[in-house]
């Protein structure tokens, strides 16, 4: 899996980075590391995708 970041998640990201706030770092990259490691469970209350963004194939 790959995780793609908006050009808007990307400024954010840019924006912690620069504050040096450490324990938001962490907190992103443990979110970060979850999501790619078990993005259907795990830490940040995942939430399964909606309606253009649900994976094809999975319809009941």
């Amino acid at each position: 899996m790959q995780i793609e970041l908006s050009s808007e998640a990307k400024s954010h990201l840019q924006y912690w980075r620069k504050a040096g706030n450490k324990a938001v770092l962490n907190k992103i990259s443990k979110l970060t590391d979850a999501i790619l490691k078990d993005p259907y469970s795990g830490i940040g209350r995942p939430e399964a995708l909606k309606y253009e963004l649900a994976p094809k194939g999975l319809e009941e």
